[in-house]
């Protein structure tokens, strides 16, 4: 490829992130995440990049040929109230629904004591990438608790399941929703691709013909 070429993609680049807002400050062990990928058997590996062992900061991790198909950063919160990342996404919930979840998510965010920020690097889908990155992330989930958040997408509960709607327009096909009734996460599965239930949700309602627990995996 000539150079001006690559530089003519590398402009059309969007960085696209996943990130897991955890309570716990204390840093997921490098050991958690490694056993999960060998685990699974997958030829990549996560090499340190800055920090240490014990006390990391950022991750790469690679395939076998050490491509780096993603990025994945630590960042303590000691102030919510003053933290860049977290007031980021605050931003994000100024018109959102439905009220009750964005309600629940301000008070939530102000007790998250670490951002896990996954960034997901050009190469990934040529490397078939996407399963061990939702392998780390998925260990990073289990060690740390608390709630997703992803570009596009936007936030979960503590389970998984979506509680504002941040989907484009052409949404379709089923999508795991919650929506809170007296203080209670209920769990559905969706048609994100239905007006009425759209609009239920959006209210905060459970919608009609909703299932009720997730006949997919969050």
């Amino acid at each position: 490829m000539n150079h001006a070429l690559r530089v003519w993609e590398e402009s059309l680049y969007v960085a696209y992130f996943i990130r897991v807002l955890g309570r716990d400050s204390q840093a997921v062990p490098l050991d958690i995440m490694r056993e999960a990928l060998a685990g699974n058997d997958m030829p990549f590996e996560l090499g340190l990049d800055t920090g240490s062992e014990r006390e990391w900061l950022t991750l790469e991790l690679r395939s076998r040929s050490r491509r780096s198909v993603a990025r994945i950063r630590r960042i303590s919160v000691t102030d919510p109230h003053s933290s860049l990342e977290l007031a980021g996404l605050l931003d994000e919930l100024s018109d959102e629904k439905p009220e009750s979840a964005v309600a629940w998510l301000r008070e939530y965010l102000s007790g998250v004591r670490v951002v896990y920020e996954l960034e997901v690097l050009r190469c990934i889908d040529e490397l078939s990438g996407w399963s061990p990155l939702h392998v780390v992330q998925g260990a990073i989930w289990e060690w740390a608790g608390g709630i997703l958040h992803s570009d596009g997408e936007g936030f979960t509960n503590e389970n998984g399941y979506f509680i504002l709607w941040r989907f484009h327009d052409d949404a379709h096909g089923p999508g795991n929703m919650a929506v809170l009734e007296d203080g209670d996460w209920i769990e559905f599965e969706m048609d994100l691709g239905n007006p009425a239930q759209r609009a239920a949700f959006l209210e905060g309602r459970v919608p009609d013909g909703a299932q009720e627990g997730a006949l997919s995996s969050p």
